[in-house]
């Protein structure tokens, strides 16, 4: 009988909402300050090496396609800039920007929650950040990449738009039209991927005005508002002359790049995530009831395909845009299971955090006690301290020269032969010469 009632009381104990709002966003708050601390301490990826130059090279080398090599979408780089012209041309300039990068990340996580209280409750919201944050597949984000910022805008437009149509009900103001629309815009300066998602809410909206949700002249709207930044871009393009070569690099130039569409490559990405993947596999089929959250279904699927089969080279950072969907299902299909049981959900919580806490602790530890020289960072700073600024540097492959000129208009290249070839095709048209 002392069993049963000491059992009741931990159960009761456990489904104390006070007991579950300080554990479940404590033990994400230390899996965030963990992961912040080892931010400082990690290389940095040749994408983000690439992405912090192009920013210095906005300083000095002119305008962006047509003075120097690039193709992808310019926003992250136009943002960069105040940043290296406020804080310097120095390597702490580089943590500095990690770390704000780490401040997207959050704000992506952020959006994410707010959407999940949105569409499926706050209690399976807050367990979908533990299946994202942490998430091998989503951290490709803590880098510096024009990825982190299509993503944030891409949540945002989603979030203003399930905003829109639940206050069009109550005859609100349409300001989240109009947010919705300028956050998708700016998703799209920021990189061109976000064409998926701008197709897919694209159908949305058609399908709103076809059964009577949204009218004819929002659904028309949503477009003109879109095409305001990206017209505004454009026609900075144009008087700058670099119209048309923006076009041949980042359209046609990316196009042409080599097709790697490798199953087993794919499952290695998703499987990295095995917990998310079945639960979000298992929550599209049969646990999405109401509309908005087979919509969310329909969008992670959608984006899923299009990262698998649309783009010529799969890389982990392109499935990002449907992981904090994925996690919404996963983690509303945790939720259902268990019938939103406060006490039950504190220890899938507590199952969920133990390995990054325990992963994430121990590189945040080694970072703060036990500090490894970075052979990168080494030679960014030689690099920096030794070769005096206006010289030129040669660095192909784009792995330690940051803040000083390069020898040639085609600054960079990747391994891939197949890649090469493409980029030197391109390199002899715009410059008449290999």
């Amino acid at each position: 009988m002392s069993q049963n009632k000491l059992l009741k009381s931990v159960t009761a104990a456990l489904a104390s909402p006070r007991l579950f709002f300080m554990v479940g966003w404590g033990l994400l708050a230390l899996i965030i300050i963990f992961m912040g601390v080892s931010q400082t301490g990690s290389s940095f990826d040749q994408d983000e090496l690439e992405a912090i130059h192009t920013s210095w090279k906005l300083i000095h080398d002119g305008v962006i396609y047509r003075d120097f090599f690039q193709h992808h979408h310019p926003l992250l780089y136009y943002l960069l800039k105040p940043i290296i012209l406020f804080f310097g041309e120095n390597f702490r300039t580089l943590i500095i920007i990690k770390m704000i990068t780490f401040c997207i990340y959050l704000l992506i996580a952020a959006v994410a929650y707010l959407l999940g209280v949105h569409i499926v409750g706050s209690l399976a919201a807050l367990i979908s950040l533990y299946l994202l944050i942490p998430a091998p597949i989503f951290t490709k984000l803590l880098q510096t990449r024009p990825d982190g910022l299509q993503v944030l805008f891409s949540m945002l437009a989603l979030l203003f738009l399930f905003y829109f149509f639940d206050e069009k009900k109550a005859g609100k103001k349409k300001i989240w039209l109009v947010l919705s629309a300028l956050s998708l815009s700016i998703s799209f300066l920021a990189l061109q991927k976000a064409l998926f998602l701008m197709v897919a809410i694209g159908v949305l909206l058609t399908g709103a005005a076809f059964y009577g949700r949204i009218t004819w002249r929002e659904w028309l709207w949503y477009p003109v508002i879109w095409s305001v930044p990206v017209a505004a871009y454009l026609g900075y393009l144009y008087f700058t002359g670099s119209l048309s070569i923006y076009y041949k690099l980042n359209w046609l130039f990316n196009i042409g790049l080599p097709t790697r569409f490798l199953p087993f490559y794919t499952f290695l990405i998703l499987g990295q995530s095995q917990i998310l993947l079945l639960f979000y596999t298992l929550g599209l089929w049969g646990y999405l009831k109401s509309f908005n959250q087979r919509v969310i279904g329909g969008l992670s699927v959608w984006l899923l395909f299009a990262a698998i089969f649309l783009v010529r080279c799969s890389y982990a950072q392109y499935y990002a845009p449907a992981i904090p969907l994925m996690a919404l299902i996963a983690a509303h299909t945790l939720a259902v299971m268990v019938d939103y049981d406060r006490s039950k959900l504190l220890i899938i919580i507590g199952v969920l955090a133990f390995h990054p806490v325990c992963s994430w602790g121990y590189v945040a530890a080694k970072t703060l006690f036990k500090p490894v020289q970075n052979e990168q960072h080494e030679r960014i700073k030689y690099v920096l301290n030794t070769v005096p600024p206006g010289v030129p540097v040669y660095d192909g492959e784009n792995n330690f020269n940051i803040f000083r000129p390069d020898i040639d208009y085609l600054w960079f290249v990747a391994c891939d032969e197949r890649v090469v070839k493409n980029i030197t095709s391109f390199h002899q048209a715009l410059t008449g010469r290999y």
